[in-house]
């Protein structure tokens, strides 16, 4: 484990991929929205979101910038077979085959029991961490 600014990374050795989490500001996605670029009006940065943490994701649906998907499975198939890269995606988005990871149901279902690991209902049902309105 390594920390980088706020977040923390994993590497993994089969796969020799390192893993961020934590927030990662202005990562480009494929989804053609101006984000970042109706901001500032750069080209350079149309199409850029800030990347929200991991951590509890199971709990933070709707997910993407847009709310577009309710459940972690379809955000998985998104990645995995609904990808199209942008001219100005990030480079580890274009580096995937086109179209996407194009997962194994095993994959995938690896990948969702992963992320749901994160999920900490200690923290999120904890009343001393509620609203104190």
């Amino acid at each position: 484990m390594q920390l980088e600014g706020g977040a923390f990374s994993l590497w993994c050795l089969k796969t020799n991929s390192k893993f961020i989490f934590g927030k990662q500001a202005n990562r480009i996605t494929t989804i053609p929205d101006a984000g970042l670029g109706a901001i500032t009006g750069s080209p350079f940065d149309f199409g850029k979101f800030e990347t929200p943490t991991l951590r509890n994701i199971e709990l933070t649906w709707p997910y993407m910038h847009d709310g577009r998907y309710a459940t972690l499975e379809e955000v998985v198939d998104f990645y995995g077979e609904g990808l199209h890269t942008s001219p100005n995606a990030d480079p580890l988005m274009k580096a995937l085959p086109q179209g996407g990871k194009h997962f194994t149901v095993q994959e995938k279902s690896a990948l969702i029991a992963f992320l749901k690991t994160l999920t900490d209902t200690s923290y999120t049902t904890n009343p001393e961490l509620s609203s104190p309105f």
